[in-house]
């Protein structure tokens, strides 16, 4: 019979959950949280002292299978992020797989997002009296 610690280094990590993209110009920023077990039916917690790595993909890249990018040495549970630069108004599907050093788990839902268009030029008014009818009509 297989103890419990043999179990455990047979059992690729849980996906990581929370993953989530904002966007700053033409940077997105990817986060998530690690798991904190196993995936297996009786959720089998992974040790403390453990240290995963995750890699994310965009789908939307050229070369979709190759990463773009990946964060190592968390704790599980912990929190991770990657930021990674995107041409405005693109659309983008990114995922995240995460290993512990040998298991590599499932990867996460693909994420889908589009990168915001490149932001209007201020308008620059001439006239106060008229930029401050605008003003008014805004705030009503």
């Amino acid at each position: 019979e297989e103890d419990e610690g043999e179990a455990m280094g047979t059992l690729p990590p849980k996906p990581v959950t929370n993953l989530g993209v904002t966007f700053t110009m033409s940077i997105a920023h990817i986060t998530w949280t690690y798991p904190t077990t196993r995936a297996d039916v009786a959720n089998t917690p992974i040790s403390s002292d453990a240290r995963l790595t995750a890699t994310v993909y965009d789908t939307a890249s050229p070369t979709p299978s190759v990463p773009i990018g990946s964060q190592g040495n968390a704790p599980p549970g912990g929190q991770g992020f990657l930021d990674y630069t995107v041409v405005p108004g693109s659309s983008h599907g990114f995922y995240v797989t995460d290993s512990d050093g040998t298991l590599i788990s499932t990867p996460t839902s693909t994420l889908t997002a589009v990168a915001p268009s490149a932001p209007p030029k201020p308008l620059l008014l001439k006239n106060l009296k008229k930029q401050q009818e605008i003003l008014v009509n805004l705030a009503q």
